[in-house]
């Protein structure tokens, strides 16, 4: 049989999925290497509204004037990746940071400025760090994917890409069904770039379009991958209304009115604040000791714990800068924002305030495709760049990423490596390979069974199920071996139920796809934790409470086994080509 007899076949040169930020940028830089080159990008989402780029803070990460890029990757080696950083990529990174901001104006992004033409630079957090942030109106998606058709690349939107065809050790294609109409389609490509995302399980609403599908088709595909343990990124939530996360970490309280904070953040009631002092510590707006410690706090029964919204000064600051139309006019960031975050916030305040109920709210940052300087995977022809591999790249060490703790890392290192990989990818001259009829069948059938049962597990179900326990305290804040073991044993009573799951319409089946890829990245999860007995950067355990370069200063490794499931190996940190070593 044909493959035209499977699914309506779609060939080109580079096949892009995901057309958010990181697959916008790449298009664009491939264009601008070679115009020749025909470029599909594939999304489940609409063209100029995919990703998570332009749901948040619309900042960009650059050098703060009177630094340097060496200091800030110094500062992030040092104080929060601590040393697993690939420190030659992460300086790269920051070096190019004032042209990437600049290639994204020239792309069509209004990037607020200076009457001298510099760009107009906020403050982070710390205001010690040498870092600041730029600012970009909401809308700069649109214009990025206005520019790419013009330059001649080809959308395709509501399309679920599922599985990555391969033939030997290089890419040849993929597969994929309509959204819509459950149209089959089979991707013929000479190159396959993977750019939607991480794995975020859905935690809240600003980024939970990342749900892992590209982590998981690299690993069906046989893609190694590293740095699995570091995904479970927190920030202090509205109990009420988790939706909205709030940098709030710095005024907690818990139910007896002691102030929390300064147990698990101690420079901030350090009249006499010396960075030095408090190297080797996460100073930043949100750090996993801090929720280790409510959740600590709370089983000593002294929960539930508040946030004095009295002390909180962000809302101020934010209208100081970010949301200030004389700063930087931003209006329709601003209305976006205010619709979102800002009447919410102000709402609660005020019918339940000063002291509002607080929890640990589940974001993710799952990103463990292993790519090089490049961001080549181990497969021929196969990349990946943003999110979906951020840290599978090293560049942010033990932390979930993004933001990495650099807010604005997140568009920077999505536009970063979306052009750096550009010029391997308009280089790369394979001739097209065989795809396999036989695996084209096996994968079809995989992703279709949902849709071929009368009843069955709604997907919704199990991802609710992974969703709450990647976020529990208990299992992903500072577990012990017995309590991890636990973890992935409902995780794989999860696993059980994808073979009943039923899909009663083409949104449900792309939903049970998704439900892989939750069940995989959380059993990824918990099999490279185990493997990590330390505690280091965000990554803690309460039986291995010290970090141990000794014998964990290495990364760990894994790829698909067809035995085992998940196989699993460590490599050494190449500390000695690095400037940055440990103290």
């Amino acid at each position: 049989m044909s493959l035209e007899n499977k699914g309506t076949v779609k060939s080109t040169d580079v096949l892009i999925i995901g057309h958010g930020l990181s697959g916008l940028a790449n298009a664009l830089s491939i264009k601008e290497k070679n115009p020749d080159l025909d470029i599909l990008l594939v999304d489940k989402a609409s063209t100029g509204y995919a990703g998570k780029a332009n749901k948040g803070a619309c900042v960009v990460i650059d050098i703060a004037p009177e630094h340097t890029a060496d200091e800030i990757v110094e500062w992030h080696v040092r104080k929060s990746g601590e040393y697993l950083n690939n420190q030659e990529l992460y300086k790269t990174f920051i070096e190019s940071m004032p042209g990437v901001i600049d290639k994204m104006e020239e792309w069509g992004a209004h990037v607020a400025r200076e009457e001298n033409g510099d760009v107009k630079l906020v403050p982070s957090f710390p205001k010690e760090c040498p870092w600041a942030l730029a600012l970009l109106e909401y809308d700069f998606l649109i214009k990025f994917a206005a520019r790419a058709k013009k330059l001649g690349c080809k959308f395709m939107d509501k399309t679920t890409v599922t599985d990555i065809l391969t033939d030997g050790n290089k890419v040849v294609g993929a597969v994929g069904f309509s959204l819509l109409d459950g149209e089959k389609f089979i991707f013929k490509a000479k190159s396959i770039v993977i750019a939607n995302g991480n794995q975020d399980y859905r935690g809240i609403n600003m980024w939970d379009c990342a749900r892992g599908d590209g982590i998981a088709a690299a690993f069906r595909a046989g893609a190694e991958m590293r740095n699995g343990e570091f995904g479970t990124f927190k920030q202090a939530m509205y109990a009420d209304f988790p939706d909205v996360p709030l940098t709030a970490e710095d005024h907690i309280y818990n139910e007896k009115g002691e102030w929390l904070t300064p147990k698990f953040r101690p420079w901030v009631n350090d009249p006499n604040f010396d960075m030095s002092k408090y190297w080797g510590t996460m100073i930043y707006d949100s750090n996993n000791q801090m929720f280790v410690g409510m959740y600590k706090d709370a089983l000593a029964g002294n929960g539930p714990h508040y946030f004095n919204a009295a002390e909180y000064k962000a809302p101020e600051r934010l209208f100081a800068y970010a949301s200030n139309p004389e700063f930087a006019e931003r209006p329709k960031w601003i209305k976006w924002t205010d619709i979102f975050q800002g009447k919410v916030h102000q709402g609660l305040i005020n019918s339940k305030g000063p002291m509002i109920p607080v929890t640990a709210g589940l974001i993710g940052e799952q990103s463990p495709i292993k790519v090089d300087n490049d961001f080549r995977t181990s497969i021929e022809g196969l990349w990946a760049i943003g999110d979906s591999c951020y840290n599978g790249s090293g560049v942010p060490g033990a932390v979930p990423a993004p933001p990495a703790r650099l807010r604005g890392s997140g568009l920077a290192f999505a536009t970063f490596s979306a052009i750096a990989a550009a010029p391997s990818i308009a280089a790369f001259a394979a001739k097209e390979g065989s795809i396999n009829e036989a695996q084209v069948d096996q994968y079809i059938h995989d992703f279709m069974a949902p849709a071929q049962r009368y009843a069955g597990i709604n997907p919704n179900e199990i991802m609710s199920n992974i969703r709450a326990i990647m976020a529990s305290m208990k299992y992903t804040g500072a577990p012990t071996e017995e309590v991890m073991q636990e973890g992935l044993a409902l995780v794989r009573k999860e696993k059980e139920k994808l073979d009943k799951v039923y899909a009663k319409d083409w949104h449900y089946l792309s939903a049970a796809n998704e439900a892989r890829s939750f069940v995989l990245c959380a059993e990824i999860h918990f099999t490279t934790a185990q493997l990590r007995k330390e505690s280091r950067g965000w990554f803690m355990r309460d039986d291995y409470p010290e970090r141990d370069d000794a014998n964990y200063l290495k990364y760990i490794n894994f790829q698909k086994d067809e035995t085992a499931g998940i196989r699993t190996w460590m490599t050494d940190v190449p500390l000695a080509d690095y400037p940055y070593q440990p103290e």
